[in-house]
């Protein structure tokens, strides 16, 4: 009996220290979890210091890049302000020499000529040539500069210096300068002989120098024709007569009819009922 009692008495006591042990393990259990969580919490610090460093080290890279930069800029404005006061030196001294040497007043140089917008329409006479600007004729020289601005509705080219231009619808005569030496004032005007003109107002012809504008006949006659055998036949009041190659009279008008000079000298002409031949001098052939 006294060894059983015993065996339960141990029993009990074993009992017991299991149960003391077991809430030791569940104690240290607890602690092991709690160490763990710690660790947990100490390996995220870690890791965020961790990523702390390498941006750290790469903002670190990029202050560095950003003084070496500013170090380079501040070396060239050195070297450039060095350069920049030497370059303002040498002004500063070329400046003293240009205001300590004589004063010369250079020529100035000859205004180009203005290059006139036109077309060329003419052949070069008299050294002009007809040009074109628009609707309008006018004159330039060899070198291509206008010599007669473009005003004139109508133009000729220039013959013996002298060329029949039209203005207003009227006709004149330019010479070289460009001055009209016959004004735009006539209805038509043909060169009869050199400087010679034929002019027309309305229906009456006369002649006029281009040289100098003055009448050699007024403008009285019905006809005034070609020149030929250094004559030129005219019609006046109904009657003919003759001018010779500068437009003077030397065949008065008299006769009813009359034909141009041929080339043996000779006219036909009718007046008073006859009919003749007559000589460059007004002389008769005969019947």
């Amino acid at each position: 009996m006294k060894r059983l009692i015993a065996i339960v008495a141990l029993v009990l006591v074993t009992i017991g220290s299991a149960s003391a042990q077991k809430k030791d393990v569940a104690l240290l259990s607890e602690e092991l979890n709690a160490v763990k969580a710690r660790e947990a919490v100490l390996q995220h610090k870690v890791d965020s210091l961790a990523i702390a460093l390498e941006s750290n080290k790469q903002l670190m890279a990029q202050m560095t890049t950003l003084l070496e930069a500013y170090t380079s800029l501040e070396n060239a404005y050195t070297t450039n302000t060095e350069d920049i006061n030497k370059l303002t030196t040498k002004i500063d001294q070329l400046i003293e020499a240009l205001a300590s040497a004589p004063t010369q007043t250079a020529a100035p140089a000859p205004a180009e000529p203005a290059k006139p917008k036109y077309e060329t329409v003419g052949k070069i006479s008299s050294g002009m040539v007809l040009v074109k600007e628009g609707f309008f004729y006018g004159y330039a020289n060899s070198s291509g500069e206008y010599v007669i601005e473009a005003k004139y509705e109508e133009a000729k080219d220039f013959k013996d210096g002298y060329a029949l231009v039209r203005r207003n619808d009227k006709w004149g005569v330019v010479d070289t300068s460009g001055k009209e030496t016959i004004a735009c004032a006539f209805d038509q005007i043909e060169i009869f002989n050199g400087a010679v003109m034929r002019v027309r107002k309305g229906n009456l012809f006369g002649l006029m120098s281009a040289a100098t504008g003055a009448t050699i006949q007024p403008t009285s006659y019905t006809e005034i024709y070609d020149l030929s055998q250094n004559r030129a036949m005219m019609r006046i009041n109904g009657k003919y007569g003759y001018f010779d190659e500068k437009g003077k009279t030397v065949i008065a008008a008299q006769y009813n009819d009359a034909n141009d000079f041929n080339s043996d000298g000779k006219a036909w002409v009718f007046k008073g009922g006859g009919e003749y031949y007559i000589y460059t001098n007004g002389s008769y052939v005969g019947e």
